[in-house]
């Protein structure tokens, strides 16, 4: 019994740096698509903080979509509709309870994603994603969801830092037999600590072991993985690390199982929040990498001095103007 409670508090230490304790809410503001009244589409809402006006999209041009992670990435990802818009695109977000079940927030997301369709007809969908959202955004898009409507736009699908492989953290959850000999203290654990997902992010998970094809609809997927070794989120007055940046490793990003005939990959050495962009760190190699892709636009040079003001304003940091605005994506292994 004590090498059971020696694993039961391993796993605690370690799943809590990772699961969405406290997690993020659902969000749902009304949309204007044109002329057209406001609607409510379940989960979608402005990208701006805590916004109550309504959003506005045209419905004659492509909508990205932001999906985000767990808790601290739910915050400065959603800043980058404003770079998006800056380069003269519309971004919407997506919003979901990331203590529900995979299933669930991708079977809410496709419903968005079908409302959308109906919305703007004709126009393509780019869905962007980090962490445990680009579980939630792959699951929406493939064929393991039962039950989902049939897409017809076209989809662009870029998913970053998320754990495809299963979270080595939650290891113990796949384990019945310690859950029946703790009885059930290990999956109370679990439960408690990552929410009704729990059963789905360990490595035997079915989701994991069987992620489905991509639908027919997503013509191009990036799948961005960071290397986080050596990353730093909080630095003492000292320049020391307080708080690194790693979240999950390159392992726990790679599964064969979810390329397709569509697939790019791209590695790059980055901290898990600092990829998207944090306080005084601008998303420079994310930037780069969307517009190598063709999903951001790419900056024109008479609006690069416009843009690097954003971007200080943005992140609290004025980046060097050759750095992000000329960024280049890293060498990519295409399958």
């Amino acid at each position: 019994m004590k090498g059971t409670q020696r694993r039961s508090a391993t796993t605690l230490a370690l799943f809590a740096l990772v699961g969405c304790i406290g997690g993020s809410k659902i969000q749902t503001v009304p949309v204007a698509f044109g002329d057209a009244h406001a609607v409510e589409i379940d989960g979608i809402t402005p990208c701006t903080s805590d916004s109550r006006d309504p959003g506005e999209l045209d419905p004659n041009v492509p909508i990205v979509v932001l999906v985000h992670g767990c808790n601290d990435s739910a915050g400065r990802f959603t800043t980058l509709a404003e770079v998006f818009e800056a380069h003269d695109q519309q971004a919407i977000c997506f919003t979901y309870e990331s203590r529900d079940t995979i299933e669930v927030g991708a079977q809410r997301l496709v419903r968005a994603l079908a409302e959308l369709e109906r919305r703007a007809p004709e126009q393509a969908i780019s869905v962007i994603a980090h962490s445990q959202g680009g579980l939630v955004a792959r699951r929406a898009l493939s064929d393991a969801l039962e039950g989902a409507p049939t897409l017809g736009a076209e989809y662009y699908l870029v998913t970053i830092s998320s754990p495809f492989a299963g979270i080595h953290a939650a290891r113990h959850c796949s384990l019945r037999w310690l859950h029946g000999l703790s009885l059930g203290i290990t999956a109370a654990i679990c439960r408690g600590i990552a929410g009704r997902n729990w059963r789905e992010i360990h490595h035997q998970a079915e989701p994991v072991r069987n992620p489905g094809r991509l639908a027919l609809a997503v013509t191009t997927y990036v799948q961005i993985r960071t290397d986080e070794r050596g990353s730093c989120r909080v630095r003492r007055e000292n320049g020391s690390c307080a708080e690194d940046d790693f979240v999950f490793s390159l392992d726990e990003q790679r599964n064969p199982k979810t390329k397709g005939s569509s697939f790019r990959e791209v590695e790059v050495e980055a901290g898990h929040v600092a990829i998207v962009g944090r306080e005084g760190v601008v998303p420079d190699q994310l930037v780069g990498l969307l517009q190598t892709a063709g999903i951001m636009n790419p900056t024109p040079p008479d609006r690069r001095d416009e843009i690097t003001d954003l971007l200080r304003r943005l992140y609290g940091q004025p980046p060097p103007v050759a750095e992000v605005l000329t960024a280049r994506a890293p060498d990519q292994r295409t399958d």
